[in-house]
């Protein structure tokens, strides 16, 4: 690991909150994301996709007065990267929408897939998970859409925006929810779920029921490896610095190779299961389990475990970039 990459672990470990909202990547972290592919584009590029989402339906709203003065006083440029940035985050501000609205805008299922990792694999008989949704691929009948999984979500926004009929302001929408909807898929915890007979017949909910000591539970900790500060220059200096890392703009780079959204989805999976639920969280369950306990005590996670996690952070959030680039560059 480089010095840079060292340094951007530990200050990324600063950033936690004794309790976060149960969004995949906090707004910062989305923000960053958001940042780094803005970045990767050609200035050209930038404007257009940025002028597009102007289009969305609730810009006065949820754009125009919200843009702050530091950036409304800046050129072109930086008001495009702060709408790559707004854009990115606003499918979380529909779950605050009231009535017709909230139906219309709101997709609480698009924001994750819940890939199954039984506790113990030897015990799957007894545990129920013939409701999870596992396709990869939308479905055809459009009444069907509001319960799409991450990755459904992904191909079919891929497929509007490439509509030639669609609207503008239905592609500008597109293009918010695959800004926030990719980003989502490298939050590892918005790739899996644990299940066990007596414990978690249910599933752990991609870690939000699994609490821990550092946090409210295992998911909102994740969500806030990247940091907390949701202004838009801090955004963008940390996605400058993580572009100007060696080892992460050559992880990004390789990352782009690969962009399809089940991909991305089998990639975040294994990080899910070989570091958020790591072998401590693992024990610590199933010593639950096997006491036939069925309320989760909080788990106390070891600092080499969180050091673990702000990389693998660090490192996500650096695929996310470089592929969302790719993405709309394309």
């Amino acid at each position: 690991m480089s010095t840079k990459t060292k340094v951007l672990v530990i200050l990324t470990l600063c950033f936690f909150l004794p309790a976060q909202s149960l969004f995949a990547w906090n707004g910062h972290g989305h923000r960053v994301i958001a940042s780094i592919a803005f970045l990767k584009l050609s200035p050209a590029h930038r404007l257009e996709i940025a002028n597009r989402i102007r289009n969305h339906p609730r810009w006065e709203s949820d754009f125009a007065t919200q843009m702050p003065d530091v950036v409304r006083a800046g050129d072109k440029q930086i008001k495009a990267e702060w709408i790559f940035q707004q854009a990115a985050c606003w499918p979380d501000t529909t779950r605050g929408l009231k009535g017709e609205e909230y139906k219309r805008y709101n997709h609480s299922t698009w924001h994750y897939i819940n890939l199954i990792d039984y506790l113990n694999p030897k015990q799957q008989d007894g545990i129920d998970t013939s409701r999870i949704n596992l396709a990869m691929q939308p479905p055809t009948d459009p009444d069907n859409l509001s319960g799409m999984n991450a990755v459904q979500a992904i191909n079919y926004v891929q497929s509007k925006i490439a509509d030639t009929t669609l609207s503008k302001e239905d592609d500008a929408l597109m293009l918010c929810w695959l800004l926030h909807v990719y980003s989502d898929l490298h939050q590892p915890l918005h790739t899996t779920a644990v299940f066990s007979k007596t414990l978690l017949p249910k599933g752990c909910r991609g870690g939000n029921s699994i609490k821990t000591k550092q946090g409210r539970n295992l998911h909102s900790l994740w969500d806030g490896l990247l940091g907390k500060d949701n202004k838009y220059q801090a955004c963008h200096n940390q996605a400058l610095r993580m572009l100007e890392d060696a080892d992460l703009a050559s992880l990004g780079e390789r990352a782009a190779d690969v962009i399809d959204a089940e991909s991305v989805c089998l990639g975040s999976n294994w990080y899910c299961k070989n570091y958020a639920y790591a072998s401590e969280v693992r024990a610590h369950l199933q010593r639950l389990e096997e006491d036939g306990e069925t309320k989760i005590v909080a788990v106390d996670l070891s600092e080499s475990y969180l050091q673990r996690a702000g990389t693998v952070a660090a490192h996500q959030a650096s695929r996310a970039g470089w592929r969302l680039a790719k993405v709309l560059a394309e």
